[in-house]
């Protein structure tokens, strides 16, 4: 069973020798306690943020698994939705009977490749505006075609102390570690804060490897 947010909270009170707490008091938590609770959302929020194919941020909800967008002729921009994360990685181009995958690139390579002047045609790349929720195609539709993309379910924060975390218990110590940089960094102490932040990276990159490498590997291999 998932660790709950009240037991991740007393795992890191623990581990700097502060006092655990209970069920009653949680709601109206102060000092180092309420500290904590507000550590262990931070840290979850870094671990959100390290990717956007987390598998459990996935919505799975039937047909609301995917989305679908119709091109227009001659518009390059797109709003694809805005209250989920877009798999960039993902995105396939639906042209009669015919279905392919868009490449993602960035902004910078397609702006440095001189694609801003480029002729309409059949796009074969999907990039994001830098300052904006609008997404670009290159090349510019010349026709009217149709974008398939995968969702992911925005991120919330814990809030009440039965709240479940939303991954396998196997990595639980990263966000522990990470919530304990926090809590080290508040006490100034930087010589723990820098130990945990070390073993908070290579358990990132573990919990990386394994839950999204190898959908990424599959995704290269279509």
């Amino acid at each position: 069973m998932a660790k709950t947010y009240i037991q991740l909270v007393n795992e890191v009170l623990r581990d700097v020798n502060e006092v655990p707490i209970t069920s009653v008091e949680f709601p109206t938590a102060r000092g180092v306690q309420d500290f904590v609770k507000k550590a262990v959302n931070r840290a979850y929020m870094d671990i959100v943020n390290a990717s956007t194919e987390w598998p459990w941020l996935t919505n799975t909800g039937g047909t609301n698994r995917f989305q679908q967008v119709s091109t227009v002729a001659d518009q390059q921009w797109y709003a694809l939705g805005q209250s989920h994360n877009i798999d960039l990685t993902t995105v396939m181009l639906i042209n009669g009977t015919d279905k392919f995958p868009l490449e993602y690139i960035s902004y910078d390579h397609w702006a440095q490749s001189n694609k801003v002047t480029e002729d309409s045609a059949l796009p074969c790349a999907i990039f994001k505006h830098p300052t904006n929720d609008l997404y670009g195609l290159s090349n510019t539709p010349d026709d009217v075609y149709t974008l398939e993309f995968s969702l992911w379910d925005p991120a919330t924060e814990f809030v009440n102390d039965v709240d479940l975390m939303p991954f396998a218990d196997q990595y639980y110590t990263v966000l522990i570690n990470r919530a304990l940089f926090y809590v080290w960094m508040w006490r100034e102490n930087l010589d723990h804060a820098n130990m945990v932040d070390k073993t908070y990276d290579e358990g990132l990159k573990e919990m990386k490897r394994h839950l999204v490498g190898n959908k990424l590997e599959r995704m290269r291999a279509i």
